[in-house]
Parts: C-alpha cells; sequence; structure tokens
C-alpha cells in the first residue's frame, strides 16, 4: 500500500504542500544472531537522535531553523518552541515508546532507561523523521525510521542490528492534531512492533 505524504516546500510557503510516497513497514534484521539473546530477559534502554533527518529539509538544523521563523511570524516564542522540540523526547516520545513495548513484550522482557546493572542494552537510535500533515481534513501520515541495535555490555557477541523503516504513527479521527501528538504515536507504534519483532526472531 502506498500512502500520500505531504511535506514543506522550503522557501516558497510556510502552507505550500507536495505530495511523496511512503511505502510500507519495513522491520528486517540487518546483522547479528537473535537467538544469542534468547535467555535475555532485561535490557537498559537508550534513545538516540544523533545526525536525525527530517523529511523535507537538509538536516535537523534546517527544520529547527525553519519553526523558529515559523513561530515568529505567528508572534510566538521561537525558543519556547525549540525547547519543547528536545523535551518531547523525553517527556512525549520515549514513554510512549516504553509504554507500548512494555505492554507486547509481555513476560519475555523487561526494559527500563535507568541502569539497573542490567547484562544487555537496546539502543533505539531515531534516524529520521517525517513530520506528516493533518489539518482540515486533510491527512498524510507521519512516520519514522529506526535503527535498534541490542546488545550485551561485554560486546561478547556481534550485536543484533535490527532495521525499521516507515512506522507510522495511527491516530483518532481528527481535523486537527499537533505534530508532536502524530510523532507520540509512531513511537508507541515503533515500541509495539520491535516488542512483536523481538519475541518472534528471538524466543
Amino acid at each position: 500500500m502506498i500512502c500520500a505524504l505531504l511535506i514543506p516546500i522550503i522557501g516558497i510557503s510556510q502552507s505550500v504542500k507536495s505530495v511523496v510516497e511512503v511505502p510500507d513497514q519495513e522491520i528486517e534484521i540487518v546483522s547479528g544472531t537473535p537467538k544469542y539473546f534468547k535467555n535475555a530477559s532485561s535490557y537498559l534502554i537508550q534513545f538516540d537522535y544523533t545526525d536525525l533527518e527530517i523529511g523535507g529539509y537538509e538536516n535537523e538544523a534546517s527544520y529547527i531553523a525553519y519553526m523558529r521563523e515559523d513561530a515568529e511570524l505567528r508572534r510566538k516564542s521561537a525558543d519556547d518552541w525549540e525547547q519543547k522540540w528536545i523535551d518531547d523526547r523525553k517527556t512525549v516520545f520515549e514513554p510512549k515508546f516504553l509504554e507500548l513495548f512494555t505492554k507486547h513484550a509481555g513476560s519475555k522482557m523487561i526494559i527500563d532507561p535507568n541502569n539497573k546493572g542490567q547484562e544487555f542494552v537496546i539502543k533505539l537510535h531515531t534516524q529520521f523523521i517525517e513530520i506528516g500533515f493533518n489539518r482540515n481534513f486533510k491527512e498524510s501520515p507521519t512516520y519514522i525510521n529506526v535503527i535498534a541495535t541490542i546488545s550485551d555490555k561485554d560486546d561478547t557477541e556481534k550485536p543484533l542490528v535490527i532495521s525499521m523503516k516507515y512506522i507510522i504513527g495511527k491516530e483518532a479521527m481528527s481535523s486537527y492534531s499537533a505534530d508532536f501528538r502524530r510523532i507520540e504515536e509512531a513511537y508507541a507504534k515503533c515500541g509495539k512492533e520491535l516488542a512483536k519483532y523481538m519475541r518472534k526472531v528471538i524466543y
């Protein structure tokens, strides 16, 4: 299935959109041996946003600059917008990921962002965020691409690297939704799908 996606064209207008195509969700093992982790039950979860790319922009810095300008045009605080963009990771996206991962992991796996001496680590690296669009009954999906790297702390085995692409955040019917809410739902989907996939290939 191909979904229509609307992204901003920089330099023309804050509201101009163009259509691109979003492929179906993809989850696959890039490298590593899943069964090595079959006896693991507790993981330290680490979130990584380095080198993050945003759909329609050269990089995250370009997106932030664009949105700061947009905030100023709307007579809002650009600093407040940027601070919220960063804070949402810890206060919205990560808790939602953890909630849905835990719900679908069952009794097989426990993850915790706090170091409690776990022998195994999951590093979730967000590589790409498509902000998407939902306004005035016109909608285009928000999605994320991430790499989940599962390893032991002693590095006695090559890590298990899982690629997750086009993880779309579904939301309740609405004529308008804030960007961070749609991204939140993408992280919810990511947590659910990663837990299900790990149960399938590891346990």
